[in-house]
C-alpha cells in the first residue's frame, strides 16, 4: 500500500506537517519528491519509531502493517501511542479522512458556542 500513501503524504506535507517514515515508505515518498525524515524501524537503529513516539516528537501515527513481523512492530507502536495518548490510524481510508479533516480545519475558521446542556455547537 506504499503507492496509496503518496497522495496522503503529499497533502500532509503541503499542509505543513513534518513526516517521519521508515525505510520503505521513506523511499517511496522520496521518489515522489515528498519531504520526509527517515526513522529506523524497531531494532534497526536509534532513535527508532517507538522511541520517537515516547519522546513526544510524533503527534499522529499512520501505520498499516502487513505480515507477522509488521504485526509485532505494530503492537509496540500502538502500545507506545496509547501510553502517550497519540492517535494511531491503521487504514489508509481513515488516514485520508483524517487528512481531509486537518485540511478543512486549516481552511475554515471554527467558532465554538457552548456548552449548552452537555452539547457543543460548532458553527
Amino acid at each position: 500500500d506504499k503507492s496509496d500513501v503518496v497522495p496522503i503524504a503529499k497533502k500532509l506535507s503541503e499542509l505543513g506537517y513534518i513526516i517521519y517514515a521508515t525505510l520503505g515508505t521513506f523511499n517511496k515518498l522520496d521518489k515522489n519528491n515528498i519531504p520526509a525524515i527517515l526513522i529506523p524501524k524497531i531494532g534497526a537503529g536509534n532513535p527508532n519509531v517507538v522511541e520517537k513516539i515516547q519522546s513526544g516528537d510524533i503527534s499522529l501515527i499512520i501505520n498499516t502493517p502487513l505480515g507477522r513481523k509488521s504485526y509485532q512492530d505494530d503492537l509496540q507502536i500502538r502500545e507506545a501511542a496509547l501510553s502517550k495518548k497519540i492517535l494511531c490510524i491503521t487504514t489508509l481510508h481513515a488516514a485520508k479522512a483524517a487528512m481531509d479533516g486537518m485540511e478543512w480545519l486549516q481552511k475554515h475558521q471554527i467558532t465554538v458556542y457552548g456548552p449548552i446542556k452537555d452539547r457543543v455547537v460548532i458553527k
